[in-house]
Order: C-alpha cells, then sequence, then structure tokens
C-alpha cells in the first residue's frame, strides 16, 4: 500500500471520566447535546482498561481549511452553540498538500494500539468516542438525540483493529484505531485520546457543581471510569501519528489538544483555569489549541508541531494567543464538523511524542 508522510511544521506562521474517558465541553451545559472537545466528560469502560465518552465540538465559528502550502488553524471562531459551516473537502489526493515530514531526533510512544488503553510510558489513560447526541461530560452518557450514527457509539471501548492493513511502521503492519458515521445535527462527532487518568474516589468535582446537578458518576464501584489526570509532555516539539480516511476521500480533520487551563480538572478558575460552569462563554472550558490536518485516503504518517496549535478564542480575550502547557496535557482530540455531517469513516495509529 501507498503511505506517504506529511508534517504542518510549515503552518507555525499561518496558523472524557473515561472508559475511562472524558470529553471536554466547549458549549453550554444544557441537556441538549451541548458541544464541547473530548477531554472532558464520562465514559464506561471494558475490563477496566478503557472505552468511551461523549461531550461536543467545541470550536464553532469559521472551520480553517488545510490550503496549499499552508494550514488552517488559529482563526478566532466564534462561541460554540453556533452551527458549523460546510466544511470543504478537496476533490482528490492531488489536492491535499504534501509538505515535508521532519524525521525526529527522537520520539516517545504514546500509544502503539496493541491493547485497548494507551500502553507508552506514563499513559494511563483511555481513548473514546463522542458525538453531538449526548450531554457533555455526563458519565454514563446522557443521551439528548438519536440523529446521526457513531460507531463505536458514545461511550463504548474503541478496539483496535489487527487485520493487517495498519500502516507499515516499525518494520510491521500496525493496528489502529477506526471510527465512522454519520448524520449528527449540531456539531459532529470526535474520537479522543486521554493521556491520563483515576478512578474517581466517590468526592465531589468540579463538572458537578454547576447547575444541572450531578452528571458524572463519582461512585467508583458503579463502573470503570476515570478522573482526567495531567501528563508532563515538557521537552516535545509534538504530536505524530499515522492516519486515513477509508471512505476513499480525503477528510478535514480538527485537532484539538487540551490542557490545564482547557480542562474543568485543570488549573481552577482563580489561579487562570477555565471555568466548567461557564458553559461556552467568556471562562469556559474546551477552548483548547487546536488545528486542521487533511486524512488522505492512503495512510499519511502526520506531524503536528505543538507550536502550530491556538486556541479558537472564544473562551476571553487573548487566550487565541496563548501557547500550550506543555507540563500539564489532558487529552487530543480528532474531530470531524459539519451539520448535517457527511459520512466518514476515519483511522488513527501508532501515536507519537516527537522532537
Amino acid at each position: 500500500m501507498t503511505a506517504f508522510r506529511t508534517s504542518l511544521a510549515y503552518a507555525c506562521a499561518a496558523w472524557f471520566a473515561i472508559p475511562a474517558f472524558l470529553v471536554c465541553a466547549c458549549g453550554g451545559r444544557d441537556l441538549a447535546g451541548v458541544r464541547g472537545s473530548f477531554g472532558d466528560a464520562g465514559g464506561q469502560a471494558a475490563g477496566g482498561d478503557g472505552a468511551a465518552t461523549n461531550g461536543g465540538s467545541g470550536s464553532g465559528g469559521a472551520s480553517p481549511v488545510l490550503g496549499s502550502g499552508a494550514s488552517g488553524g488559529g482563526a478566532i471562531s466564534g462561541p460554540p452553540g453556533e452551527s458549523s459551516p460546510t466544511v470543504t473537502e478537496p476533490p482528490s489526493d492531488a489536492a491535499v498538500p504534501e509538505p515535508v515530514f521532519v524525521a525526529p531526533v527522537a520520539t516517545r510512544l504514546v500509544d502503539d494500539m496493541l491493547h485497548l488503553a494507551p500502553d507508552g510510558p506514563g499513559m494511563t489513560g483511555a481513548w473514546g468516542t463522542y458525538s453531538d447526541r449526548a450531554v457533555s461530560w455526563s458519565e454514563p452518557p446522557i443521551l439528548t438525540s438519536d440523529a446521526g450514527s457513531l460507531v463505536p457509539a458514545d461511550s463504548t471501548p474503541v478496539f483496535a483493529v489487527t487485520d493487517g492493513g495498519g500502516p507499515v511502521y516499525e518494520d510491521a503492519a500496525q493496528p489502529y484505531r477506526r471510527f465512522s458515521g454519520a448524520g449528527e445535527i449540531a456539531w459532529g462527532a470526535g474520537l479522543g485520546l486521554n493521556f491520563a487518568g483515576a478512578p474517581p474516589d466517590g468526592g465531589p468535582i468540579s463538572l458537578n457543581a454547576c447547575s444541572e446537578g450531578v452528571i458524572f458518576d463519582v461512585d467508583a464501584g458503579d463502573h470503570d471510569s476515570l478522573v482526567q489526570e495531567a501528563f508532563d509532555a515538557s521537552g516535545w516539539s509534538g504530536i505524530q501519528f499515522w492516519a486515513k480516511s477509508f471512505s476513499g476521500l480525503p477528510r478535514q480533520v480538527r485537532i484539538i489538544v487540551q490542557d490545564d487551563r482547557s480542562n474543568p480538572f485543570g488549573t481552577p478558575p482563580d489561579a487562570g483555569g477555565c471555568n466548567v460552569c461557564a458553559g461556552g462563554g467568556l471562562g469556559g472550558c474546551g477552548d483548547g489549541p487546536r488545528t486542521v490536518v487533511f486524512f488522505s485516503s492512503d495512510w499519511t504518517h502526520i506531524q503536528v508541531p505543538f507550536a502550530a496549535l491556538q486556541p479558537a478564542g472564544w473562551s476571553g480575550p487573548g487566550v487565541a494567543q496563548r501557547a500550550l502547557d506543555l507540563s500539564a496535557l489532558y487529552s487530543v482530540n480528532f474531530e470531524v464538523e459539519d451539520v448535517p455531517l457527511p459520512p466518514f469513516d476515519l483511522a488513527v495509529a501508532y501515536v507519537e511524542l516527537y522532537k
């Protein structure tokens, strides 16, 4: 099979608890499938290894599109809750730019997809899918819509596929995680990875302190969910992974990384962190640094430099200019957005940090 390598290095100037899983909500906290980026909601686990989540997109406003010789990302977009615009898709692989892949001097494994849970050093979190069909951060998920489809469904395990059809890397065909769906009507769907997590101890958490009441079950005896914890990625330049669109056409995918200032389990609001009760308004959680890439119809090695990521900026003045806090990362999310959401079938394999 053909495999390509691409990089977003040129773009710097241009711009779940978990099954442990948490999806980070960027939108309003009503019970109608609010918007939120993966990294702050709940899910249920299978075999204690990790499973699913629910949430929504926190982007809102205009979707930057990867163009010829430059990538979108960093443009300030409207507050969550607005309908996402139509996503521009390239007509063929030839329309997708192929920048030079920068050979790393060092890498650190995040997940080689050999187990249900991520298995890189220090990884104690989980993978999960989420969509606009469930209340952000709810665990177990509170489904509010049956519009559209998502496979694996919200809050179910994302098992690795080991059919030999993954990218050839490190002298072997690698397993991969795949998700697909169509028809969501509020913003779209996503696949997310929480880097680290721990079982809840039954105590109060910020997610249950808002007017909606208890939407996250903190009874560790009832399920295998995990409360997100920070992961230190200091010294690393970016994250790289293999990606593919199984639909036969390239697909625009938004990459969002949540840190301690955009995740409700991070820095407290009075110390500069986000306020989970603010929903998608000023000070709200989920406005994590992001950019846009394309998943090709062939396995493609994609690099996303942390310096290329910028928040959307809807959570407050000056937020769009802040840098990612590498000492306290919570999740990386892969989101597809459009209303109604066109069919998608995407996969991710062998995730690493690099420098």
